[in-house]
């Protein structure tokens, strides 16, 4: 099983980006955030693996699975899309990947966990998406599960990092 990016109420994707933004004046972005990613919502994961487990050995033996989500972004899309949902005002700097990767290595020593690491800048630099129609593989769709739309679900756990919350866009009652 091989998922994609993975986004989800508890995730370090689309919550680090507005963690970094409710922190800093600007958020880097590697080589400008051009790679791209596809992120899977973390529950069809779970489907998926779960149903997986439950098939007959013969069914799944052997198998490939590349699970990837409904679309491919850029991964400045992905900022752009968190910061539109937070009504965060952040500057999103091109970093060059060797001066993220030297921030990265002082911020990965992290007290209470690593923020950003080595691996993850170098992670960021590479297209992580799946080839549609590829020999052997199985996806999503091949166990009968729709990807969820991460547009869907990103606003019920992103809107923390705004001002207010949900409420600031609510007029009336005060």
């Amino acid at each position: 099983v091989r998922p994609a990016t993975l986004f989800g109420h508890e995730d370090r994707f689309l919550n680090w980006y507005g963690f970094l933004a409710s922190r800093l004046p600007a958020v880097p972005l590697v080589n400008d955030g051009a790679a791209l990613v596809q992120p899977v919502f973390a529950t069809d994961i779970a489907k998926a693996i779960l149903m997986i487990a439950q098939a007959k050995t013969s069914e799944v033996e052997g198998a490939t699975y590349e699970l990837g989500g409904a679309s491919e972004f850029s991964r400045r899309e992905i900022a752009e899309f968190v910061y539109d949902i937070t009504k965060q005002e952040v500057y999103l700097a091109d970093v060059p990947a060797g001066v993220c990767e030297l921030t990265a290595s002082i911020l990965g020593m992290g007290i209470w966990g690593p923020l950003w690491t080595p691996d993850l800048v170098r992670l960021e630099q590479v297209d992580q998406v799946f080839a549609e129609g590829a020999a052997d593989v199985r996806t999503l769709s091949d166990l009968g599960i729709t990807p969820t739309p991460i547009e869907k679900i990103a606003f019920s756990y992103l809107h923390r990092f705004r001002t207010g919350g949900h409420y600031v866009l609510t007029q009336g009652y005060h």
